[in-house]
């Protein structure tokens, strides 16, 4: 991130933090949260970030806190709450309303690390899952950060009932579960998700399918006018943002200073919210 961009999201976190909240705190929430973003921003731990010379010369002047306070203050309600906020300001609007995606990524950790809240998932992986709805334009609208043992399925429905989404949700086979469809008839919207390897070939009961599912196997199998293929290859615009994010902040490979649920949740929502940040200050060509 260049200083540009971090000067514009310096003027935003500042311009949401409230004030100081209390006269005890040395440090106000956005003093807090900037360097909290500083560690992310350059893939390092947040003690790192602690020290004057992680910093440009020209504002090593400014004093930071310890680590142990940014442990401590990074579990405050007001300064989660100020997160909360930054990420919702820099994603503004939904502009993709007609189709959004839903997919997960795994967040790996080493199979002997000592992370007790990290499990075993497919393949002998170990760590965690990032679940996140996407709109079109490439916006996460909604994300959860799980143990990788948590069914994908289970996480749609409840970042469906989470999410504003309208129109299409499109999925892989993965997602073809008929609770899942069940959650999106009642969200008033259309799942669209190929069948199982499993289930294709079988033919479709018309009078045990749901209208939903019968919807969905008629746009991925049944296509006449290439409206399902538009739709089947719009939902690759999660798999382009899940890239993006692994490339700017290896967020698929969390730091060894980046262990436990809470930790690996504030370490991706800080890679969210800094990807969200370089596109939305990046420079505007001429």
């Amino acid at each position: 991130m260049d200083w540009s961009c971090w000067q514009k999201l310096v003027e935003l976190v500042r311009s949401l933090d409230p004030g100081p909240g209390s006269a005890r705190f040395t440090y106000t929430d956005a003093d807090i949260v900037l360097t909290w973003l500083w560690a992310d921003a350059n893939k390092r731990a947040v003690s790192w970030a602690c020290e004057r010379d992680s910093w440009p010369i020209f504002v090593r002047a400014t004093a930071r806190p310890s680590s142990s306070r940014m442990t401590r203050r990074l579990r405050t309600a007001s300064v989660r709450a100020l997160i909360d906020r930054i990420e919702s300001a820099l994603r503004g609007e939904p502009t993709g309303r007609w189709a959004y995606a839903v997919d997960g990524m795994v967040v790996r950790v080493a199979r002997h690390s000592g992370d007790r809240n990290a499990t075993f998932g497919a393949f002998g992986d170990r760590g965690y899952k990032l679940h996140a709805i996407c709109d079109s334009t490439g916006k996460i609208s909604v994300w959860r950060v799980t143990p990788l043992h948590c069914a994908e399925t289970k996480m749609a429905r409840r970042l469906v009932r989470a999410a504003c989404v309208e129109g299409y949700l499109l999925a892989d086979a993965g997602y073809d579960s008929t609770k899942l469809h069940a959650t999106c008839v009642e969200c008033d919207v259309q799942l669209v998700a190929p069948r199982k390897a499993s289930r294709r070939g079988g033919g479709v009961r018309r009078g045990g399918t749901p209208p939903s599912r019968r919807r969905s196997i008629d746009l991925t199998e049944c296509d006449r006018t290439g409206f399902g293929r538009a739709l089947q290859g719009a939902r690759k615009v999660i798999e382009r943002v899940f890239a993006r994010l692994e490339n700017r902040f290896g967020v698929t490979h969390p730091p060894p200073s980046v262990r436990g649920l809470r930790r690996v949740r504030q370490w991706i929502q800080a890679a969210i919210i800094l990807d969200l940040a370089l596109d939305k200050f990046k420079p505007q060509p001429a």
